[in-house]
């Protein structure tokens, strides 16, 4: 599976919540670019693209409220 079907997910110290898009054409794992993205002690999830999508439908249709996001 590529990179870029992955997500990684953490949350920032103000709350926001990060969200990390690794690139096809890095040499690294998406677990290497968490390792290396994510600042230490923070908890962070590797998911399916399609679940940041997911997210966005049912914000959007009002069925969730979400934090802040923002793309790192």
């Amino acid at each position: 599976m590529a990179n870029s079907d992955k997500r990684i997910i953490y949350t920032q110290d103000d709350g926001t919540v990060a969200i990390v898009i690794p690139a096809d054409n890095c040499d690294l794992t998406v677990e290497q670019i968490r390792d290396k993205d994510v600042p230490s002690g923070k908890t962070s999830y590797i998911v399916d693209k399609s679940v940041i999508l997911l997210i966005g439908v049912l914000e959007m249709l009002g069925l969730i409220r979400s934090k802040s996001w923002v793309l790192v």
